[in-house]
């Protein structure tokens, strides 16, 4: 089996979010979100779907309550 790697689009995005974070921390101002953990993931090729379990890393004001936990599903 075969490894792919992801592209490269994929990887230049990446690292453009990780700078804007970095900034952000060490320019003083309050973080707009931490994002989330991926707690579990599931995935059914013959149904084409992907379902994954998020929780909240840190909560932040900026813009009112975090959801604590969230549960994705793509298809």
């Amino acid at each position: 089996m075969a490894i792919s790697r992801p592209p490269q689009s994929l990887l230049f995005l990446c690292s453009i979010l990780l700078s804007s974070y970095w900034l952000a921390l060490s320019s003083g101002e309050e973080v707009v979100g931490y994002g989330y953990s991926i707690e579990s993931v599931s995935v059914n090729l013959p149904g084409k779907w992907l379902s994954a379990n998020l929780s909240l890393i840190k909560n932040s004001t900026v813009y009112g309550a975090d959801i604590p936990r969230l549960n994705l599903f793509a298809r």
